[in-house]
């Protein structure tokens, strides 16, 4: 059987036009939603990160200010334990008038006291390695520029103490020897001092034949912080 088409050719093109516009326009429509949706999509990202960029560079800001009141809290912290690190180490180094109690509340009647000398000297183990207070190498003074100048004080003040050490030279006379050497055996109990000896001991040329010269050498043992000195655990009566 043959079909016979009665529609006319333009009108068969005009549906076919018509069909393809209706492609196209859907298309359109189509790719238009998908932009549009694209674009607002888009939009509410852009929004969401410029709202999350004013919080993080909100935070930034704060960051920094405690950041910069940090540091200052710090610097202000390091002077302050400069300051109390050099105080601590002056208030405890001993005083003379301590050193002076100690050698004089034991000393017996029978013995007279002509000279009491109190110094500092370089210490024997370290002559080799000894060097003045003020001299100091260029690698030493970089050292020193960059510390605070309590920091500088404190550091100088004991790299001096650490080098010396001080030294109570007694001599006087006597009517009883064995009191001396009881004196002395007193003064080595004495936490104060690392070293205690009598340096002479002889008869005075008088006429008074009873009567004896004597000297002795007390070594003051070092004070907290320093090298050898007592811990906190130590008790040293003040």
């Amino acid at each position: 059987m043959t079909n016979i088409d009665f529609l006319p050719a333009e009108y068969r093109r005009r549906t076919d036009d018509r069909k393809n516009r209706a492609w196209r326009m859907t298309v359109l429509i189509v790719f238009g939603l998908m932009i549009a949706s694209t674009a607002f999509y888009q939009h509410t990202l852009s929004r969401q990160a410029n709202h999350e960029l004013a919080e993080v560079a909100a935070l930034y800001d704060l960051a920094i200010a405690r950041s910069e009141h940090l540091n200052k809290s710090y610097a202000a912290l390091r002077e302050q334990r400069g300051a109390a690190d050099l105080y601590a180490l002056l208030d405890h180094c001993w005083s003379r008038t301590q050193i002076l109690q100690a050698v004089l509340e034991t000393l017996p009647e029978e013995a007279t006291l002509s000279q009491l000398q109190i110094s500092r000297v370089a210490r024997p183990t370290r002559a080799a390695a000894q060097r003045s207070f003020s001299a100091t190498t260029s690698e030493e003074e970089k050292a020193l520029a960059h510390l605070l100048p309590e920091e500088r004080d404190q550091k100088l003040l004991r790299e001096k103490l650490n080098a010396t050490r001080m030294v109570v030279v007694l001599t006087g006379t006597t009517q009883d020897q064995r009191a001396i050497h009881d004196y002395i055996a007193r003064l080595e109990k004495n936490d104060l001092f690392s070293k205690v000896e009598i340096t002479s001991i002889e008869q005075a040329r008088s006429d008074n034949t009873e009567a004896m010269l004597f000297g002795a050498r007390l070594v003051v043992r070092p004070a907290y912080g320093l090298v050898g000195g007592p811990t906190g655990r130590d008790r040293i009566a003040r």
